[in-house]
């Protein structure tokens, strides 16, 4: 999805998950992204990663650095400060991905393919 589509789509979410989850103040602005991440902050998350990420993905932050309420069990989506690999964010989840039979999982991850 590019930019011109991740807008309207994440603008229909806030408004609805607002209407679902109406906020304590009236008159609340209904956005739950985040100001864009800048080029230059996405291609720097690129370096870190030491790889390119996903188009799609690349289009959503270049619209909002991270994401609130992204269900009801995800508060909130990573901005490129905080996204990283698993293995160095939460080494224990890393751990079960390791032992999965999903080879071509393994073999991603095994690799720090984006």
């Amino acid at each position: 999805m590019d930019r011109t589509a991740w807008k309207p789509f994440l603008m229909r979410w806030s408004e609805e998950w607002q209407i679902a989850n109406p906020a304590e103040e009236p008159g609340a602005d209904p956005w739950l992204g985040f100001p864009a991440a800048s080029p230059e902050e996405v291609e720097a998350l690129e370096r870190r990663l030491g790889c390119a990420l996903p188009p799609s993905f690349r289009e959503f932050l270049l619209v909002t650095n991270g994401w609130r309420d992204a269900g009801n069990f995800v508060s909130q989506l990573r901005n490129t400060d905080e996204i990283g690999w698993m293995r160095d964010l939460d080494p224990l989840m890393a751990e079960l991905y390791e032992d999965t039979e999903d080879f071509e999982t393994r073999e991603r991850f095994s690799r720090g393919r984006c």
